[in-house]
């Protein structure tokens, strides 16, 4: 069984993960939940626990439940996790890294089918070597 302190690591894990994937920085992950960006920055490193109810603003604030925060701990952590969260996790992973991100907002404005699709036929030869 992990411990209280590599659970509170993980759950702070699992919200730098979602702020960052939805572009938020911790003031505006700490406005949006009642709380300083300092003390984000103590969740998100495991320093300070998470209460619930404040599990539940900064949930509403990052636009996911708490549910799904505590089952992406539970994978990240090995206990009782499924494929689906582990997968989740490794797109919120790529999506907290600040060129994946510019990457997928600069593929999001742009307008145009044909570029879409050459994109996506860029990338598959890519990863077929």
């Amino acid at each position: 069984m992990p411990t209280a302190q590599e659970i509170d690591c993980a759950m702070g894990k699992i919200i730098r993960y979602h702020r960052r994937a939805a572009d938020l920085t911790q003031s505006d992950l700490g406005s949006a939940s009642g709380v300083k960006f300092q003390q984000v920055q103590k969740y998100e490193t495991g320093a300070n626990r998470i209460s619930i109810s404040r599990l539940f603003a900064i949930a509403r604030a990052l636009q996911v439940t708490p549910v799904e925060l505590i089952a992406l701990v539970q994978e990240d952590i090995g206990y009782d996790g499924d494929a689906s969260r582990a997968e989740h996790l490794k797109c919120l992973e790529l999506l907290s890294n600040k060129s994946a991100r510019a990457l997928r907002n600069g593929i999001t404005n742009l307008n145009n089918p044909a570029i879409h699709d050459a994109l996506v036929k860029l990338i598959t030869e890519l990863q077929e070597g």
